[in-house]
């Protein structure tokens, strides 16, 4: 920024500081600050100190609106840390220029006090034979005790880099307190928080005043009542800064003469307009109008030609922009973000320095202006939420625009022909659902990563997406007119598409090589009836969503999709097949198959090696399981409501991560031998299997076993002989089976806690066995609790 330049001055601040105590810390940090704001500071190189002249230095400093003088343990010692501060507060006498003292780890006292390190500094100066030095050190020892007074003790980088949001120096501290702001800015900003305080006596006569924060919230005033006390001429000729929040009038008294204010804060205020006519403000840069919700119609902007930023939010009654904004050629900022009421803007714009342009909100604004060539700086577009029906063709002109934000424009209906921003990033189309056509992509537009147009009416994507050879995400979720796609997607940066809920799509297009990219795609809630065999091609896919998808009929006859993590096939109603897996897709965690048709699961299921959770719940149509299970990372297998599958498959390998295991409302007749495989195993769920009479003895062996549902076995009589007992099991859920009697194998229950025997009606002598298994049993654990529910027959 060359903000300095505009009022004369070469440099905004000039950073004084003993180099080997700072630079590469405090104020490294400080000048990044400083920069990144924008701010004109100027740091000497430390060539600049080789050498007895410091014209160079000397020039920048007299060069600068504001010096910083940093002091640090040792900066005393430097003589031309000191030659320097001699020029700086020459140039505080001479030319009004601000001097701001920073205490970086030294205590303020010990400056002000010349003690301890700058007691030792001054001493050896005194010794110095140098006739020059010796009248530095004389005119600093003088100044430096009033000088130390007003400065910031342990200010860090970070906290002056957020003080430099103001530009002018408005200080707000959270540890200082107004008395003391004042008083360290040398009296430039003058606080007034009372209405008693509102009258040209308190600021007139301050022709030196700087800055000005007027503030009273609290009170109401009627127009007549607060004259009484603006009456007056203010002529505030040096003021920079002004901020009067919940300005009482309608708008700016005409007594107000301030030709060098360069910020003007004036939130939450009453005015309808900001002043009456045209006034000449050539050096102001920063208005803030936000919340003024009287406020109908923005100034005449002709004579206010340095303009930077103008915030005018939440501004309810603004229904105009005057067209003389169209001038403003150093204007950066423009938000009108949530003005519900406006409607008109200039009919054509040409700010070429714009960078951010925030429409949204304005739902009552139904045209853009056309766009002048030459503004190719602005970045940020956002028309969200607001009524436009159309864009220009002249937003084509706008090729360094890296953001634009259509989001919820619902009477948006027709964009360019074609789009040729080559500098866009992101696109932003989600809920405009009056659009039906998406138009063709240039070439050049190689930048855009992002791509949304969820809840939009298209009907179908242009063959030159392709073109986006840099989108990243893909987003057409919920397009419900969409039927058709390119033939061929080749988007090689593709890392996320979502076509969930589109529910007219049928055909999913060929995948071409190079997309190893993408990582998610979601076709859940759409028609498509198939996926092409190139869907391999996607080898660095993770997450696969084809839920709910009732359609689809078949799958690639072999999957080899090797990042594949996770896999859904939920409700997929009418897939009636499962094609097998190759070797080498040992990251698929998660594979839910549940609400399928499908018939049996291929042998080379066990090909997944680091699955975690299967489902096949609800799959109606399952007959066949493989022979064998061997996967040995599974945690959870859901089987329930698998009406026709009759048998389990042996577990032919420890599995010790399986923790839940549910089989219910299947016809199983018996369950395997080697279930105790499952040494991990914490959840047996078997509830209404109709077909089952026992368990095999090997139960006994599951030694993590916590829960075991047998609810609703009707045919189960006979629990297995307990050979071991088994203290992990804390339920047992025997309601509505066949068991005739709980003993022996009761007394092995050692840790059962919760017995659940309701509608057992074929349990003989149950209350003796029971008490005589508590007390043999139960009662010396003592924190053990049994719950007994009986059935009343």
């Amino acid at each position: 920024m060359a903000a300095a330049s505009n009022l004369g001055w070469k440099y905004d601040v000039f950073i004084n500081f003993r180099g080997e105590d700072t630079r590469r810390g405090f104020v490294s940090h400080l000048y990044n600050a400083l920069v990144k704001k924008p701010i004109n500071a100027f740091i000497d190189a430390e060539k600049l100190r080789k050498g007895d002249h410091l014209s160079e230095l000397l020039t920048a400093i007299r060069g600068s609106r504001l010096s910083l003088v940093v002091f640090s343990q040792n900066y005393a010692s430097s003589t031309w840390c000191l030659k320097e501060l001699v020029q700086i507060l020459e140039c505080k006498d001479t030319n009004n220029q601000i001097v701001l003292p920073i205490f970086y780890e030294v205590d303020p006292s010990h400056v002000r006090k010349l003690k301890k390190s700058f007691a030792q500094a001054f001493s050896e100066h005194d010794r110095d034979s140098n006739a020059e030095m010796e009248e530095a050190t004389k005119t600093v020892e003088s100044i430096i005790v009033d000088f130390s007074y007003s400065g910031w003790p342990c200010l860090n980088a970070e906290a002056f880099g957020r003080m430099t949001q103001l530009r002018l120096l408005k200080i707000s501290h959270r540890h200082l307190n107004a008395e003391s702001v004042v008083r360290r800015t040398q009296r430039r900003l003058l606080k007034i928080s009372h209405h008693r305080n509102l009258n040209a006596e308190a600021v007139v006569g301050r022709t030196q005043q700087r800055l000005l924060e007027i503030s009273h919230r609290h009170f109401v005033f009627k127009d007549e009542y607060c004259k009484q006390y603006l009456f007056g001429s203010l002529k505030l000729l040096n003021l920079r800064y002004l901020s009067w929040l919940d300005f009482p009038l309608k708008s700016l008294p005409s007594n107000f003469q301030f030709e060098n204010l360069v910020e003007l804060d004036m939130q939450y205020s009453l005015i309808d307009r900001l002043w009456e006519g045209t006034q000449t403000q050539e050096k102001l840069k920063f208005i803030n109008l936000s919340h003024c919700q009287s406020l109908k119609e923005t100034p005449d902007f002709t004579n206010v030609p340095n303009l930077e930023r103008l915030i005018v939010r939440s501004c309810i009654s603004l229904v105009e922009v005057h067209a003389s904004i169209s001038t403003l050629t150093n204007l950066v900022l423009l938000d009108l973000n949530w003005c519900a009421e406006l409607k008109i803007l200039p009919s054509k714009i040409r700010m070429r320095s714009l960078k951010t342009f925030d429409l949204s909100g304005c739902s009552n604004l139904e045209m853009f202006p056309e766009i002048s060539k030459g503004m190719e700086e602005l970045e940020k577009l956002n028309l969200s939420y607001s009524k436009i029906k159309e864009l220009p063709p002249s937003i084509n002109n706008l090729t360094g625009l890296s953001h634009l934000n259509l989001s919820h424009c619902k009477e948006l209906k027709i964009l360019p022909s074609k789009i040729r921003m080559r500098s866009l990033k992101t696109f932003n189309l989600l809920g405009c659902s009056s659009l039906e056509m998406f138009p063709e992509i240039s070439k050049g537009m190689k930048e855009l990563e992002e791509l949304n147009l969820s809840r939009s009416k298209i009907k179908e994507l242009p063959p030159s997406i392709n073109n986006l050879t840099g989108l990243s995400h893909l987003n057409l979720s919920n397009c419900k007119e969409l039927k058709i796609l390119p033939s061929k997607i080749r988007m090689r940066s593709l890392k996320t598409f979502n076509l969930s809920r589109c529910s007219s799509l049928e055909m999913f297009p060929e995948i071409s090589e190079g997309m190893e990219e993408l990582e998610e795609l979601n076709l859940s809630w759409s028609k498509i009836k198939e996926l092409p065999l190139s869907i391999n091609n996607l080898t660095g896919l993770s997450h696969f969503n084809l839920k709910d998808c009732k359609e689809l009929k078949s799958l690639p006859s072999c999957i080899h999709m090797k990042c594949l993590k996770t896999f859904n096939l939920y409700d997929c109603s009418s897939l009636e097949m499962f094609p097998s897996i190759s070797e080498g897709i040992e990251g698929l965690e998660e594979l839910d198959l549940s609400g399928s048709k499908i018939k049996e699961l291929p042998s080379s299921i066990n090909n997944l090696t680091g699955l975690n959770h299967l489902n096949l719940s609800n799959c109606q149509k399952l007959k066949s399981l493989p022979s064998s299970i061997r996967m040995k990372s599974l945690k959870t297998f859901y089987f329930y409501g698998c009406w026709n599958l009759e048998m389990f498959p042996d577990i032919s390998e420890v599995i010790e991560g399986l923790k839940i295991l549910d089989l219910s409302w299947s016809k199983i007749k018996e369950l395997p031998s080697s279930i105790n495989n499952l040494t991990g195993l914490n959840h047996l769920k078997l509830k209404n299997y109709k077909e089952l009479k026992s368990l095999p003895s090997s139960i006994c062996q599951l030694k993590s076993l916590v829960s075991l549902s047998l609810s609703g076995c009707t045919k189960f009589e006979v629990f297995p002989s307990i050979k071991e007992d088994m203290e992990g099991l804390r339920e047992l859920f025997l309601d509505g089976t066949s068991i005739k009697e709980l003993s022996p194998w009761i007394e092995r229950l050692t840790g059962l806690q919760y017995l659940n025997l309701i509608h057992c009606k074929s349990l003989v002598g149950v209350l003796g066995t029971l008490f005589e298994a508590i007390n043999r049993t139960l009662c010396p654990i003592a924190a053990a609790l049994v719950e007994l529910a009986l059935s009343d027959g």
